[in-house]
């Protein structure tokens, strides 16, 4: 059997384990489906990967990229099932990739439970996601709650409905985690006035050092 042959069953044979990791760590159902479409388009985007491989060095980076995207999948879930389900140390922030984060807290003793999911827009907008359940009608229902904010420099920029709200702590760790910045929360006026009040005090200084 050539190479590319026995290629094309071990990609066929990572997609069987990647169903199996789902289906040995299940999430909640709009988690599942944001990380299978995330993970298939990974194992999608490796399925010609053969084609370039001109010595052993690069058919073991190719198998091995391919089997490690499985395994760093299947690590990614276990984590976050356990933070939904086991007693351990306080869940933190979670990295799917580079514009993809998700923090599941425990949920055995929460009553109306919260998770967070921290999407990328654009490379300086972000949208931050709360899943929450309400009680209706004595069945729990998603509520989902979505902000968008920007970044500048070390200013996020909020929607007023957020000011003082202790979900800041949340996105601001969540940030942390995907930028490497720590960034201070204002709302648009908020801005503004950091904005007018930093040129005020660089005016009175320019004038201080005046002859």
């Amino acid at each position: 059997m050539d190479l590319k042959k026995r290629y094309t069953r071990l990609h066929e044979g990572i997609r069987f384990t990647i169903e199996t990791i789902k289906d040995a760590y299940p999430l909640f159902k709009h988690l599942d489906d944001e990380l299978q479409t995330w993970v298939l388009a990974e194992w999608e985007s490796r399925r010609n990967d053969i084609d370039w491989c001109d010595n052993r060095r690069d058919l073991l980076q190719v198998t091995t990229g391919l089997t490690g995207l499985a395994e760093s999948y299947r690590s990614l879930r276990k984590e976050l099932f356990s933070d939904l389900h086991h007693f351990r140390e306080e869940s933190p922030w979670r990295k799917v990739h580079r514009g993809l984060a998700i923090r599941l807290p425990m949920h055995l003793h929460r009553k109306a439970p919260e998770h967070y999911v921290l999407r990328q827009r654009t490379g300086t907008g972000w949208t931050f996601v709360v899943h929450g359940r309400t009680d209706k009608d004595g069945e729990e229902e998603a509520t989902p709650r979505e902000f968008d904010v920007e970044l500048s420099e070390r200013s996020c920029r909020i929607p007023d409905e957020l000011d003082g709200d202790p979900l800041l702590t949340q996105l601001f760790y969540g940030l942390r985690l995907m930028t490497g910045e720590h960034y201070y929360m204002r709302t648009l006026r908020q801005e503004v006035t950091h904005e007018a009040e930093s040129i005020l005090r660089a005016e009175e200084d320019d004038g201080d050092h005046r002859p």
